[in-house]
């Protein structure tokens, strides 16, 4: 199939079953030509009238050309192929989710499948993944396994999904203008705030989150026991000595412990302050908002207060600089 519904192959043809008018309205655009229209079903209930449409083209599934030549196919053959499994029997949506207590949006594509046509989709989502789209796989039972795509890959895959769309297809979406295309055009519009481990730095070995605040700038590094952060405090203490390891904060939130270095205890460390800086750097390239946009420039050129202002106003520009503090975006 290709583009939701029910599916399936007639006498070697593409067929599919559907109750959305949306769903035959793409289904006649993917297969072009003659296509074969009847109502398989009519359901009348007090909730209203249900029709079940039957279309049928005389075209090859699409499905099965595309996954026994995934090695043929362009990048927008392939986008194009995402976007109408998505429509399909994907999902998109933005969730919830909770960081260290922080509740913050996430973009959520998925794809569910069974094993076996799992192992027919992997060299499509490999080559999904070498174009800088990174997934997951959750079984959610014995037979069925949800693809999964988070945050900053999400929004970026509804990008490109929705950018190689004929013009006419997306006003012909945008005229329907059902609940999944809404959402995907919803993520599409997000801002990429990160992706797993891009707000993180390493010091001495332990991961540490760069937490923006509008006064300063934090690394945060948590943990649930205070043997954990025992070591972490030696660490840093037999790395930079006695200068760093008085200057972190330890506190209790809820079960976690915390530890913090903040910016004027960092910012003394070249290794560490280079570190941030590339973070910052990406982050401002992202950032839409501009009251962010702000604070984020003048934690940068107080962290490169000789180089931060070619940092900030040509963030996409590559530094030929050797000290990694100097790197832009």
């Amino acid at each position: 199939m290709g583009c939701g519904g029910d599916g399936f192959v007639k006498d070697g043809y593409a067929a599919m079953n559907t109750t959305q008018v949306w769903q035959a309205i793409v289904w006649s655009l993917l297969y072009p030509g003659e296509d074969y229209v009847h109502v398989k079903a009519v359901n009348v209930n007090e909730g209203g009238l249900t029709i079940t449409w039957r279309l049928r083209t005389n075209h090859d599934p699409l499905k099965g050309r595309v996954l026994n030549d995934v090695e043929k196919l362009g990048e927008e053959e392939l986008l194009a192929f995402t976007f109408t499994a998505v429509l399909g029997d994907g999902y998109a949506d933005v969730e919830e989710l909770k960081i260290n207590g922080r509740v913050y949006d996430e973009a959520v594509i998925a794809i569910a499948m069974s094993g076996e046509k799992f192992k027919r989709w992997e060299p499509l989502l490999e080559k999904l993944k070498g174009m800088g789209f990174n997934w997951g796989s959750v079984p959610i039972n014995n037979s069925v396994i949800n693809v999964r795509f988070y945050s900053g890959n999400a929004i970026n895959l509804a990008r490109a999904m929705i950018n190689v769309l004929p013009p006419i297809l997306k006003d012909i979406l945008d005229a329907l203008g059902f609940d999944k295309w809404v959402r995907i055009k919803r993520i599409a519009e997000m801002e990429v705030k990160f992706r797993r481990g891009e707000m993180r730095i390493t010091v001495t070995g332990y991961g540490f989150t760069v937490h923006v605040q509008k006064g300063t700038v934090e690394l945060e590094h948590w943990m649930k026991s205070d043997v954990e952060v025992d070591e972490v405090i030696k660490a840093l203490k037999a790395v930079y000595g006695n200068g760093l390891q008085a200057r972190v904060n330890t506190r209790k939130s809820g079960k976690y412990r915390v530890v913090t270095i903040p910016m004027h205890v960092f910012e003394r460390y070249e290794d560490i302050k280079a570190q941030v800086v590339k973070v910052l750097c990406r982050k401002l390239e992202r950032v839409k908002d501009e009251r962010k946009k702000q604070i984020i420039t003048k934690h940068l050129r107080r962290l490169t207060p000789t180089k931060g202002a070619v940092a900030v106003e040509h963030p996409n520009r590559e530094s030929t600089q050797a000290n990694p503090g100097n790197q832009n975006l």
